[in-house]
């Protein structure tokens, strides 16, 4: 018998609509009308196929379809479809939920392939904020994605969002990759073990790939902690940041990669790169294996020469051992 799960799912992309209108496609939202529609989150309407064209474009907040009554107690609830819209910046989301779904990451994923989704993230297979911890709040994405559960995606642009994507490849996490389709999901951790026990294993993951101060994801709201200040090199475009003697925080990495992202500095100044510079050669590395994650070069004052570090180094990521056994597995 093929186990299953309840598959929460948030995605955002270019064009919210075209999400929907591709989940339609799928099943059990291919099968018939939805039972009910609700508007607003006040207006209960009928169910009917075009949906989608009738209520979405012209909503204040949200719409959402139902397959199944989820306020008749028994009935069964086959899933649902979420249109939210956020009032003050119109920033659109896509939250489906299909129950009883394969509990399989390779079915999930051979579902999203062909959709034109940027970013998602999968809620917990788990009872609320897994079971006994019912105080952690795991980050996010941001903008009305959920609370990362088991996973998180990254499909084409989306990746632009994280430090590089060299984040991908060295997190506490099992990274599968769909290179026809560039998709890389993240997955947090074994879908088959307890809540308990999937907490332990995800909340180092959660911690890296959401918004947090040692995380590699930029969110499209990003709020600088730092005063972004540098040399600026018109030829090469590089940000460059001289490091006298003074710590250097992941913090203050990230805001340097969100500068990048973003181009704070304005047309006029582009940033194609940053590197930062150690006065103190030792200390550049210190902060190495950090700084290369993030693709920002790495040089340093090495008896009277100024090195770079990063082109030469070449880490060995580290597997978490659910990992390992996950892969012994299949192998």
């Amino acid at each position: 018998m093929t186990k299953t799960m309840n598959l929460y799912m948030s995605l955002s992309g270019e064009n919210s609509i075209e999400i929907l209108h591709a989940f339609m496609k799928l099943k059990p939202f291919n099968q018939k009308p939805p039972t009910l529609i609700y508007l607003d989150m006040y207006a209960e309407l009928e169910g009917v196929p075009d949906w989608i064209e009738r209520w979405v474009p012209t909503c204040t907040h949200e719409v959402t379809a139902y397959w199944g009554n989820p306020f008749e107690e028994g009935e069964y609830v086959e899933g649902s479809l979420r249109f939210h819209r956020y009032y003050r910046d119109n920033t659109q989301i896509v939250k489906a939920i299909i129950n009883d779904y394969p509990r399989s990451v390779e079915a999930v994923l051979e579902m999203l392939s062909p959709l034109p989704w940027q970013l998602a993230t999968f809620g917990s297979i788990h009872p609320i904020r897994y079971g006994t911890d019912k105080k952690y709040l795991a980050t996010s994405f941001r903008d009305s994605h959920y609370q990362h559960g088991w996973g998180c995606a990254f499909k084409g642009a989306g990746h632009d969002h994280l430090v590089s994507r060299r984040w991908l490849e060295y997190g506490p996490w099992r990274l599968i990759r769909d290179e026809a389709n560039d998709i890389s999901l993240v997955q947090f951790h074994d879908l088959e073990v307890d809540a308990v026990t999937a907490l332990e294993q995800a909340k180092p993951g959660h911690e890296r790939m959401g918004v947090s101060d040692t995380g590699g994801f930029i969110n499209s709201k990003f709020e600088y902690s730092t005063d972004i200040r540098g040399l600026y090199n018109s030829d090469n475009h590089q940000l460059t940041i001289v490091n006298t003697d003074r710590p250097v925080t992941q913090r203050e990495m990230l805001d340097l990669c969100a500068a990048r992202y973003q181009q704070i500095l304005g047309p006029e100044q582009p940033i194609d790169s940053v590197s930062y510079v150690f006065l103190l050669g030792e200390q550049g590395y210190d902060y190495l294996h950090e700084l290369w994650l993030r693709e920002i070069e790495c040089w340093a004052i090495l008896k009277g020469v100024e090195v770079r570090l990063d082109t030469d180094y070449h880490p060995t990521p580290e597997i978490p051992d659910w990992v390992q056994r996950l892969t012994a597995a299949q192998e």
